[in-house]
């Protein structure tokens, strides 16, 4: 029994191992700005979904920060989503969130998406 004991893990050995992040996980982001220089090849990495994403809250929030990242594992389904915008101000966070349903609504419907994880702030 002692041998056998030996060679068995403890239980907690496996609760406590650091999760790897697949690289279909990795996180981009790029400044909102149109401005920005080579804004178009910053977004060369994003999927079509993404790319659509990014436009349609640029335009519609003018963020000063944006990230957007497809957490579906690539299949396009699940998107999380960090803005940070003066469109905000003065705004509670459940009507912050709204705003930004309701600009990518068409877009939810017509890929048929299975969640969105939304964070959103305020700037001045």
């Amino acid at each position: 029994t002692t041998l056998r004991a030996a060679t068995i893990a403890p239980r907690t050995a496996f609760l406590s191992a650091p999760r790897r992040i697949p690289l279909a996980y990795k996180s981009y982001s790029t400044p909102a700005s149109p401005a920005a220089p080579a804004a178009e090849d910053a977004l060369a990495h994003f999927s079509l979904a993404e790319r659509r994403i990014h436009s349609t809250l640029s335009e519609g929030l003018s963020p000063s920060s944006l990230h957007v990242q497809d957490i579906s594992g690539g299949c396009g389904s699940m998107f999380a989503i960090e803005v940070a915008s003066s469109a905000f101000s003065g705004v509670g966070m459940l009507a912050q969130q709204r705003m930004v349903n309701k600009l990518l609504k068409e877009q939810m419907e017509e890929e048929g998406w299975h969640g969105v994880q939304i964070k959103t702030s305020a700037v001045a």
